[in-house]
This record gives structure tokens, sequence and C-alpha cells, in this order.
């Protein structure tokens, strides 16, 4: 019998045309005016990201966190993180993966959202989209207040790898019956491992290590 298709989609360049994660931090800023003068420390921490190659996306990311998502109320953020995957879904979706995501569900594949974007609004996008399951950078949470950690890892790269990865041996599955489809070259390690591949308004460093 043949193995059940496993279809997983990158959220960030891929379903979503942008990046959610920024997205969604400046919606909570914009709406916590206690924090705006704190606005200063946003700057200062992406000019440093732009310049200093050791400043990495999960040093800038938990930034962010610190500044705009610790102490926040734990239902404030779920409550804007339900309106912001609809917002996001209906103004700036890729409609071609949707249509896509469409298609694996009527052939009754698996499907899955990997990404590093963040699981409070995440778990919203997978339940608009009927996907299965979900992997993503999990927010540290105690007495009902985010405490600007993540609770595992930045779910990137080789950490987006081994997770996935994981969850496919927790569920008896094999690479050899997933496609896979992103946008960015830090998935280079899924892309990889995955039997059917395909570059979503890939970036330039992207098509370079595909040699596409």
């Amino acid at each position: 019998m043949k193995n059940k298709k496993i279809a997983i989609f990158d959220l960030d360049g891929t379903i979503d045309k942008g990046d959610t994660s920024l997205a969604f931090m400046i919606r909570i800023f914009f709406k916590s005016p206690k924090r705006w003068f704190k606005f200063p420390n946003l700057i200062f921490g992406y000019f440093t990201y732009i310049i200093n190659p050791n400043f990495v996306r999960t040093d800038l990311k938990l930034l962010f966190l610190k500044t705009i998502l610790k102490n926040q109320n734990e239902k404030f953020i779920d409550s804007e993180a339900k309106s912001f995957a609809r917002e996001r879904l209906e103004n700036f979706s890729n409609k071609n993966i949707l249509k896509t995501i469409l298609k694996y569900n009527k052939e009754g594949a698996l499907l899955i959202i990997a990404s590093g974007s963040l699981d409070v609004y995440v778990k919203y996008f997978a339940k608009l989209l009927k996907i299965n399951e979900f992997i993503c950078t999990e927010l540290e949470i105690k007495s009902m207040k985010f405490t600007g950690f993540f609770k595992n890892d930045n779910c990137v790269g080789e950490k987006k790898y081994d997770l996935i990865n994981q969850h496919l041996k927790d569920k008896n599955k094999l690479w050899e019956d997933v496609v896979f489809f992103s946008d960015h070259h830090s998935d280079l390690p899924v892309f990889i491992a995955s039997k059917d591949i395909y570059a979503v308004r890939p970036t330039k460093k992207l098509l370079e290590l595909l040699k596409i």
C-alpha cells in the first residue's frame, strides 16, 4: 500500500507573503501604548542585526519578545493572534499555495506547518487552513503571562529540521513521503531531506544552494 503523502509548508514567505513575526509584534506594540517609550530599543536592535553578524535573527526575535510580549496577558495575546491569522490570510496569503493546500487536503495527505513563527498565531493559521499539525517556535507562559522567552528554542534552520525529524519518527513516517514548500535558505536541511521540494518565491541564496 502506498504511504500517505506528507505536505509540509513554511509560513513566512510561503503561505504568507511577508514576515508574520514582525507584523504580529508591530500589531501588539501599537496596541500597548505604555511600551511605546521602548521604541528606540527596537530600532537599535534592528540596526545591530543589520551591521553585526554576531547578532543573529534569534537574538533580534528575543529582543522583540522581551520588549513587546513580556508580561502581556495570555488572553489578550490569544485574542489578537486569532484576529491576526484571519486578517493575514485574507490580505497577505499566497493564493497559489492556498490552492495547493486545498488540493492536498482533498487527496487526504497529512498537512503540517513548520515555521519559525510564533505558536500563538500559527495554531490559528493551521485551524483556518484545516492543516492537521504544526511545528513552530513556542513561547513560554507563566501565571498566564508571557515571559519574553522561548519555551524551547527558535524553530529555524537545523532546529526546524530536528523537530520535523522527531515528529515524523513519533508518527512512524518517512522523509521519502515528504513534499516540502518554503522560500528561505535557512530551510536547506529540510529541503535536502525531503523527497519532493518546491522553492516558493525563493531567496537568491536558496536558489544558489539548490542550484536551481
